[in-house]
């Protein structure tokens, strides 16, 4: 499911650059319900997997970013927030795949912080898609809901670098010494 999920992203970019909005409104809930059935079955029946761990925030990470930046090629979003949410996942995903190689085999261990992050961008995304179909929840709506987007891309950022640093000096890493 997963895997369906990340191809979504090429198609739900597309379908925002062309003002596809209802086209690419559905394609965001199917995505978004794809994940929670993704979810509730693997803990359902216990099929948690390294690779899943692994792959579902990837997913939702690549699925983010395509509407994003098909956001802001739509001029539906600031340029600035979507960097900023781009920098931060590139940050996450170099510090992980360092800590892997230079400190130990890292499990993907979405924080509380992480996902409420992910669930205010995911938010944003469908407020913008829906602002631009319907008109609801509105323009005033997703200019202020993009700082909390903006607020947790930062603070969650830091956290999990934080974390990671904690765990290397942990791990007597060297170079997470100061």
């Amino acid at each position: 499911i997963s895997v369906l999920r990340g191809l979504a992203a090429i198609p739900l970019f597309l379908l925002i650059v062309e003002h596809a909005w209802w086209w690419a409104l559905g394609l965001a809930v199917i995505a978004g319900a794809s994940d929670a059935l993704d979810g509730w079955i693997a803990r359902r029946w216990s099929l948690q997997s390294r690779l899943g761990g692994w792959l579902d925030p990837l997913t939702d990470k690549l699925l983010v970013a395509a509407a994003m930046l098909g956001l802001v090629v739509a001029d539906l979003l600031p340029v600035w927030l979507v960097v900023l949410v781009l920098a931060r996942d590139a940050w996450l995903l170099l510090g992980s795949a360092a800590y892997q190689w230079k400190v130990a085999p890292l499990m993907a261990e979405p924080s509380a912080l992480g996902k409420l992050c992910t669930f205010t961008q995911i938010v944003l995304v469908a407020a913008a898609l829906g602002t631009v179909a319907e008109g609801w929840p509105g323009k005033d709506f997703v200019a202020g809901w993009s700082w909390l987007v903006a607020l947790l891309t930062l603070i969650s950022g830091l956290h999990y670098t934080r974390i990671w640093w904690a765990r290397a000096r942990q791990a007597g890493h060297p170079g997470a010494s100061s």
